[in-house]
């Protein structure tokens, strides 16, 4: 949160408008009034738009199938692997590396399309790489990005594990079952990817 109330305070000296941040463990800043975890702000908007729904005789998830049908279907997991002791470490250690330094050109039959990592700030396309365009305070994170996918690697600070993102999605338009499926079946092989890759 700290690093969402810094953008927060840098964009009030730019023509930027700061709306809205949230973080992994759903945390929500909505507006620049609370700049730290604030539940209070969440619920309130929830709460508007609940009533707001209800006045139009529809309601929230009908509302977010909507929106789904309008800007596409999305979906996010998380697979946290345990590292325990000194191997697990050197584990952890050697894993990033290898990411980092033979990254797949797939993943979960997706083609890589996109390496962002955000310890040196870099982002490579193809056989190009470029240095420091990454804004962000440098942190110990690999991302492929996919055709439809994208897949993270962050080991923890505090604990003997690395957490792997997988957000995945399916074009505006496309019947909802059918995109839940479509989105469904990626994530479970990309998740079938990161067992064989951290085994």
């Amino acid at each position: 949160f700290k690093y969402i109330g810094e953008k927060i305070r840098e964009f009030e000296s730019t023509d930027e408008e700061y709306v809205f941040g949230g973080e992994e463990s759903y945390g929500y800043l909505i507006e620049t009034e609370a700049r730290d975890k604030d539940a209070v702000s969440a619920a309130a908007v929830t709460v508007e738009m609940a009533a707001c729904c209800m006045s139009k005789g529809s309601s929230l998830l009908e509302y977010l199938d909507e929106l789904y049908r309008r800007h596409g279907y999305f979906e996010e997991s998380l697979v946290s692997k345990t590292f325990e002791g000194e191997e697990g470490k050197k584990k952890m250690d050697g894993l990033m590396n290898n990411l980092r330094l033979k990254p797949p050109e797939t993943v979960g039959g997706r083609r890589v399309v996109e390496i962002r990592d955000y310890l040196d700030g870099s982002i490579r396309r193809g056989g190009q790489v470029e240095k420091n365009v990454i804004n962000l305070p440098r942190s110990n994170v690999l991302q492929f990005v996919l055709e439809d996918t994208i897949f993270s690697a962050r080991p923890s600070g505090t604990e003997p594990k690395i957490k792997f993102y997988v957000s995945s999605w399916a074009e505006p338009g496309m019947e909802l079952a059918a995109a839940r499926k479509k989105v469904g079946t990626t994530i479970a092989r990309v998740k079938e990817e990161i067992d064989r890759l951290s085994g």
